[in-house]
């Protein structure tokens, strides 16, 4: 991480940032604070700290080292000023990451990841969680942030192990989920466009649906039987229509894993921002995002099914904003009551130069 992809112009050397949300209840504001936090950056640009407080929680803190090729080297994780975990990277001579060590003190344990590559030049990269948690529960929910900014979720029960595929250009294509007995239960399929940003989003056996409580026996037997049939029904339907487009492959899959299916599509302009994401079950739109930037390409605008988010900005002469101000409005008069807010964060930037 460094400070231009986190939209910093020029040679920054420290962000701090104080973040207050305002709502107004009963004809009344009140006022919160929700976090501080100081992020310190080298001439190179690279993130060498990061830490953040939250009133009446945990502060955290997070060291980051580099060699002389500006690649990560090292993590260390701080909460409330005590070592929790560490984190070492290894390269190969082509600078390819071959190894990645983590440290948990708490638990006096070594976790290892080292990926595999193929003659094609793809990464995979398993990672098994009960490993991880230390033979701990099973693991239901999975949140998958891509690099521009597309948050997925996946929901499935007893996944234990994971599996991930990326291209020779180093972009997430495949992810796999495994139960304990070691059978897939889930698969995320990604596709970029030209300019390698994610441009769709497949979804498989991400599925949260659960039987309603004190059936009968024979409704016991009868509701994975309904499910499962009303799954093949809209696959069926998905493959069809699928086909109809000219897209055979993705028509096929639909059918073969014969399991929920969501999927999202994410346009952009010519300017290489998001400016729409839409989301799919089983092909049918279930909910859309609009966005909007200033000549800054700050977002400004973010208009769902929901919710509008309006944010305004105050620029330094480096054209990196010292205050930003963002409004929620939920369009349900019910959720308007609890949520709508205003959020004002102020930033205080210092620069090399």
């Amino acid at each position: 991480m460094n400070a231009e992809l986190l939209g910093l112009n020029g040679a920054v050397k420290r962000v701090e940032a104080k973040t207050v949300s305002y709502s107004e209840k009963n004809g009344k504001t009140s006022e919160r604070l929700e976090s501080t936090s100081t992020l310190l950056f080298d001439e190179s640009k690279n993130l060498l700290e990061s830490s953040y407080s939250f009133p009446n929680h945990q502060s955290t803190k997070t060291i980051y080292k580099f060699d002389s090729n500006n690649r990560k080297i090292e993590t260390q994780h701080f909460q409330d000023k005590v070592l929790q975990n560490k984190g070492e990277f290894f390269y190969d001579l082509n600078g390819r990451e071959i190894e990645q060590k983590f440290y948990d003190f708490k638990k006096n344990q070594e976790t290892v990841f080292k990926p595999i590559f193929t003659k094609d030049g793809f990464r995979i990269e398993e990672i098994n969680y009960s490993e991880i948690l230390n033979n701990g529960p099973p693991i239901s929910d999975f949140n998958l942030s891509l690099s521009q900014g597309v948050n997925l979720c996946f929901s499935g029960i007893e996944v234990q192990k994971s599996k991930e595929i990326y291209n020779a250009k180093n972009n997430l294509v495949k992810r796999l989920f495994y139960n304990s007995q070691g059978k897939i239960i889930g698969r995320i399929f990604v596709d970029y466009n030209a300019n390698d940003q994610p441009s769709e989003v497949a979804i498989f056996g991400s599925d949260s649906s659960f039987p309603p409580d004190n059936l009968k026996k024979w409704q016991e037997i009868l509701f994975p039987i309904l499910k499962n049939l009303r799954y093949f029904l809209f696959s069926l339907l998905a493959f069809i229509r699928l086909c109809l487009r000219g897209k055979f492959r993705k028509g096929i899959r639909c059918l073969i894993y014969n399991s929920p299916f969501t999927g999202k599509k994410i346009l952009y302009d010519n300017q290489g921002r998001k400016v729409e994401v839409k989301s799919f079950l089983f092909l049918k739109e279930e909910s859309r995002s609009l966005f909007k930037y200033d000549d800054k390409n700050n977002k400004t605008e973010e208009l769902t099914n929901f919710h509008k988010e309006v944010n305004e900005y105050e620029y330094d002469n480096k054209n990196n904003w010292t205050k930003k101000t963002t409004s929620h409005h939920f369009f349900h008069k019910e959720i308007a009551q609890m949520m709508n807010r205003t959020v004002i964060i102020h930033r205080k930037i210092e620069y090399f130069d």
